[in-house]
């Protein structure tokens, strides 16, 4: 739980480019308090969610071997089948990115 714990932390805590135009944008409206909040809450609830997912999943993988048995063929497609939605995924974003630019 430790663990879950600092991973939650130092995932709120690692600046990210929507934090960066959030304060950008508090900036030039003479907002700095209100960018300052919003980039808070959003790095709290990163944390948040970081540490659920974890929980989640620890908890999914005694479900798993429960219901399994230690080496099934889930524990070893699992990560290639996300590894193939991830990829599929990035494939259409980059499609879609680059549409505009082949069209026109």
């Amino acid at each position: 739980m430790g663990s879950l714990l600092a991973l939650g932390i130092s995932g709120g805590l690692v600046p990210c480019p929507e934090a960066l135009g959030v304060m950008l944008i508090a900036v030039g409206l003479n907002r700095i308090l209100l960018g300052l909040g919003l980039v808070v809450a959003f790095s709290f609830g990163l944390a948040a969610v970081l540490i659920i997912i974890g929980v989640l999943l620890v908890r999914a993988k005694a479900i798993f071997a429960r219901i399994e048995g230690a080496g099934s063929r889930w524990q070893t497609l699992l990560p290639l089948i996300s590894a193939v939605i991830v990829t599929l995924l990035g494939v259409g974003i980059l499609i879609k990115g680059l549409l505009p630019y082949l069209l026109g």
